[in-house]
């Protein structure tokens, strides 16, 4: 049972990444569920994207933009070109792109229009 979208799930890898991520975030993060929005439809010049897991902050502004792929899939630069382009709707300041086995965190610098990634996540999410 998906604990955001309240519903059930059939578990494809990509799905499985994407629940143990959720389930990180309402167990181990300062993060609850009420402020997680999973696989929501967002309009980026005139076609429709979905992203995987949004965390907004208690502002409810889009804090932590999250892209799941199954483990088999490579996270390279196609990964994050796609998080990018999610990310220019949503403008939300850090990010996660994740297979399960490996999983990337970014800082967006918006002055510079770059990001700097790291592959941990900082110990001040917990």
């Amino acid at each position: 049972m998906d604990p955001v979208r309240k519903k059930n799930i059939i578990l494809q890898p990509e799905e499985m990444v994407r629940q143990l991520l959720l389930q990180w975030f309402i167990t181990k993060t300062v993060f609850g569920r009420n402020q997680l929005q999973v696989e929501k439809l967002i309009s980026i010049n005139d076609q429709t994207k979905r992203f995987d897991i949004v965390v907004y902050d208690k502002n409810t502004k889009p804090f932590l933009l999250v892209e799941c792929k199954a483990p088999k899939v490579a996270i390279n630069q196609h990964t994050f070109d796609q998080i990018s382009v999610y990310n220019s709707s949503l403008k939300a300041p850090y990010l996660i792109v994740s297979n399960g086995l490996a999983t990337w965190f970014a800082v967006q610098d918006s002055m510079n229009k770059k990001y700097t990634f790291f592959n941990s996540v900082p110990d001040w999410i917990f």
